[in-house]
């Protein structure tokens, strides 16, 4: 097998990389151009008791970035300004972004909400490095204050890995004829993908640099770590192990409720219906249908680990739903987490809460008798998601979605088709 692979060499300028740099904070530079050129960190809220969500390159020349606590952040850099998230502001960035992008020659991969990779064409990649830059150049004509670092390689990984040598505003094409070069300047990691725990790992059979693990032998990797000791010696010498289909197993949204902890079940079910909301969307949006769901709660003051009551002394609360037949309309969704959030023991203030669906099936597979009960619904749940697409998200809502300022919006990094794709403009 090792050998049929090997045999077809990786070809460089296959894949292209764009990494926006300190994404949310350039883009609150690009709209507020008083904050252009200042340390910039966005919070979830403004308080002393929340993290930076990002810092800004003047930010992390002091130390600042991800996680970085708010109150931390003002002792490492005092002069820091710091504004609260606008997630709709950056979705909307996002897309002027991918739809730059996607007026390329290459195929789009959406990674994250500041991460694409584009597949070049095989005749078009002996002038990768050309299309990189030019994608810089189109990039930032978005905003001035918008830079980006792009990466070109043979696979994903060493395009991604590109991204990071220069960082911000540069770029990178590496090639197969430079990878021991590469290799022997870096730590293990350095490497994408490579936390302190693999690193451990693999100098508890010798391998201490990335050098080291690209001469590794094959059989040692195999013997180590199984198929990942395989990914590993294809990744490192260019092979593509990383774009592979994957199938959804969850589809939920969570919120934590800030500034103050919801006191009341009526609380609760308010923020549980807006996060149901917007899974039901993404549930129909990808084709599935879903037989459970499960609804979470942290209690505030609690600890993080352990599951139970809080008069346990565990921190959260969690129940199940579980049927025989699918479901994907907004009715039967929410009634099942209205039945859940009934359950709840209102016996301390309630900090955070999550909706999953769960168990899914993809909707084409199933027999259309199944759905005649759900027929109305269904038609129902599709006519709101047009309206609320068109005029702007909970244009038309359920009425326990009245109390709106009990909920955030945010955006993760990851699953950005979901995160800015899908939900309502």
């Amino acid at each position: 097998m090792l050998e049929g692979i090997l045999r077809q060499q990786p070809e460089n300028g296959r894949c292209i990389f764009v990494d926006m740099n300190s994404f949310f904070a350039s883009v609150e530079q690009q709209a507020h151009p008083e904050l252009r050129g200042k340390p910039v960190g966005v919070c979830p809220f403004v308080s002393d008791k929340t993290v930076c969500l990002a810092a800004s390159v003047e930010a992390k020349r002091f130390g600042v970035g991800t996680g970085t606590s708010v109150k931390d952040a003002k002792v490492l850099c005092p002069g820091i300004k710091l504004v609260q998230a606008n997630p709709k502001l950056y979705r909307d960035y996002h897309r002027r972004i991918m739809d730059e992008l996607e007026n390329t020659v290459g195929r789009v991969n959406v990674i994250s909400v500041d991460e694409a990779m584009l597949l070049v064409p095989s005749y078009l990649r002996s002038r990768s490095s050309e299309l990189g830059l030019e994608i810089k150049q189109r990039l930032g004509e978005i905003g001035d204050d918008l830079k980006c670092s792009v990466g070109v390689g043979p696979n994903y990984f060493l395009a991604k890995m590109g991204t990071n040598l220069n960082k911000p505003d540069g770029f990178v094409d590496i090639k197969t004829t430079d990878l021991e070069g590469l290799y022997s300047l870096l730590s293990l990691t350095d490497l994408h993908g490579i936390a302190w725990r693999m690193a451990k790992r693999l100098k508890a059979i010798g391998i201490k640099t990335p050098l080291e693990l690209y001469q590794a032998p094959f059989a040692l990797l195999k013997q180590a770590f199984g198929v990942n000791g395989v990914n590993w010696y294809l990744r490192m010498r260019g092979f593509e192990v990383d774009l592979k289909p994957t199938t959804r197993r969850m589809i939920g949204h969570q919120c934590t409720i800030v500034p103050k902890p919801a006191e009341t079940k009526a609380q609760v079910l308010a923020v549980a219906s807006q996060l149901t909301y917007r899974a039901a969307i993404r549930l129909r949006k990808s084709g599935l249908a879903t037989r459970s769901i499960v609804v979470a709660v942290r209690f505030a003051g609690m600890g993080r680990s352990g599951w139970g009551m809080p008069n346990s002394g565990f921190g959260w609360w969690g129940k199940v739903y579980r049927g025989a037949e699918p479901f994907f309309d907004s009715a039967t969704f929410f009634g099942h987490v209205r039945r859940l959030c009934e359950e709840l023991p209102m016996t301390a203030p309630v900090r955070f809460v999550s909706v999953s669906a769960v168990d899914l099936v993809p909707r084409q597979h199933l027999t259309q008798l199944l759905f005649e009960n759900h027929d109305k619904e269904e038609r129902l749940s599709e006519a709101l998601d047009d309206i609320n697409f068109r005029y702007g998200e909970a244009t038309i809502k359920t009425g326990t979605s009245a109390l709106k300022d009990r909920i955030h919006d945010a955006i993760g990094f990851g699953n950005a088709k979901y995160n800015a794709q899908e939900l309502p403009r």
